[in-house]
């Protein structure tokens, strides 16, 4: 034992237990017994283990009281590590019972009221608890923030933050006052309720500006102002932690928050100049993060972007531009934007002959589902194109993209549109035979529409 041998030290109570039934020299036979649980539980034996114990507990005289409490103990932990959570309970029960002073007591309430909550049994968890729970000793507060976790375990808020604000009122001048504040914080904020936990961190902050969860109550604070969408006290708060605090470990955390509220904000300087400490002090965490590209376009924003292109380019990059579907329909939208805002014609180009030509395969087929965005890039390429003399290639781009506005069968205005303009840019480049069969497909398939009526009149003007 002394050398916690366990297995020699189990064999050989194995041995003096057998010994002594055949010599009915039974003097040492309940501390062999207890001593044989002992080792098994140290050998993580648990079933053999609670067997030792519970035999222990029904032959050992009253005498041995101090090793009866430990084995009601242990019983009731290997059962609970073997999942037998009802024998669990009522060894633990019994350790209630056979404790001789109030610190074994108390570790054994609380125990017990842990087995029965694991076991689901709430009210019989709660009972063992309720009845030291009244006056101003430490256990009582013990009791009570154990109290406090069985209602939220069973998803009780109500009855958790009743808890945990008899504790703040009845132990206001004592350390169980604030941790019970700041734990009441946390469990509406770990339910996504913001509101009730901002207003949990918001009290612990005007109450306890220096207390032991300052650093993390105003970050809090600050993460429910923010996901509640009041910017500017999310602000506040994080900027009062990075002063008080700027060591802390919320740091890194606060900052990115404090980032991202002055972006809601549109205040990009500010943005900006957070996005470049934190890359600075953080470069690991923030390659990460993406804080990096973030930065960029906040230094983009700053020199005068336009908001809307520059949040389109950020989901663009993050849904993995070319490489994806998400990408290529986001970038579709990002080229429209530049168009509609008129800024930045050549990027805006550059981007749109990019994702065209990652929308077909190897054998020049559009990919599937990708018909109406290729259209639209297809179309703004000619556009391109036809405004700088390029009749021809102009000419085929429309063409394209009025077959895959036709597959996608979302609009055939487009479509005719297409058609109209390959025509007349197939008679711009001098190809008259390519221009013919444009204006009688046109002709063909949408005869009812203006522009079947007037192409003739564009083509004779070659």
């Amino acid at each position: 034992m002394n050398q916690e041998n366990w297995k020699e030290a189990k064999n050989g109570f194995i041995s003096y237990i057998k010994t002594s039934a055949e010599s009915k020299n039974e003097k040492y036979n309940q501390f062999a017994l207890f001593y044989k649980g002992y080792c098994e539980y140290s050998l993580e034996d648990y079933k053999n283990s609670y067997l030792s114990f519970v035999r222990y507990t029904s032959e050992a005289p009253q005498t041995q009281k101090k090793y009866i409490r430990i084995a009601c103990e242990l019983a009731a932990k290997s059962a609970l590590l073997n999942r037998d959570y009802e024998n669990a309970g009522i060894q633990a029960k019994n350790a209630i019972n056979a404790s001789f002073n109030d610190e074994q007591k108390q570790s054994a309430i609380l125990l017990a009221a842990n087995i029965y909550s694991d076991m689901g049994k709430f009210e019989e968890a709660a009972a063992i608890l309720d009845p030291y729970t009244k006056g101003n000793s430490d256990f009582a507060a013990s009791a009570l923030f154990a109290l406090a976790g069985i209602y939220e375990r069973q998803n009780n808020l109500e009855a958790a933050d009743k808890t945990y604000k008899t504790i703040v009122s009845r132990f206001s001048r004592t350390r169980h006052a604030q941790t019970a504040m700041f734990r009441n914080g946390e469990i509406y904020y770990a339910k996504q309720d913001y509101s009730n936990a901002l207003t949990c961190f918001n009290n612990y902050v005007y109450k306890y500006a220096n207390g032991d969860y300052s650093a993390a109550a105003l970050f809090y604070a600050g993460d429910s102002s923010f996901r509640l969408g009041q910017f500017d006290k999310s602000v506040m708060f994080n900027t009062t932690l990075l002063r008080k605090f700027p060591d802390s470990t919320y740091t890194y955390g606060s900052l990115k928050n404090l980032m991202e509220a002055y972006y809601e904000q549109q205040a990009f300087k500010q943005a900006a100049e957070t996005a470049q400490k934190i890359v600075k002090d953080f470069p690991e965490q923030a390659a990460d993060d993406g804080i990096g590209k973030k930065l960029v376009q906040l230094e983009k924003l700053v020199s005068g972007e336009d908001l809307s292109i520059s949040e389109k380019y950020a989901q663009y990059e993050a849904a993995g531009g070319t490489k994806t579907r998400d990408g290529r329909h986001l970038g579709t939208e990002l080229v429209a934007l530049y168009k509609a805002k008129n800024t930045q014609l050549q990027t805006a180009v550059n981007l749109a002959q990019e994702i065209y030509k990652a929308q077909f395969d190897s054998k020049g087929n559009v990919l599937s589902g990708e018909q109406f965005d290729s259209a639209r890039n297809g179309e703004f390429l000619a556009d391109y194109f036809r405004l700088n003399n390029d009749a021809k290639q102009a000419a085929t781009l429309y063409l394209k993209a009025a077959e895959n506005y036709r597959i996608s069968s979302t609009s055939s205005e487009r479509s005719v549109t297409c058609l109209y303009s390959a025509a007349e840019s197939f008679a711009a480049a001098g190809l008259y035979g390519d221009a013919r069969a444009t204006a009688d497909l046109l002709k063909q398939l949408y005869p009812e529409s203006r522009q079947a009526q007037s192409v003739e009149r564009i083509l004779d003007r070659y």
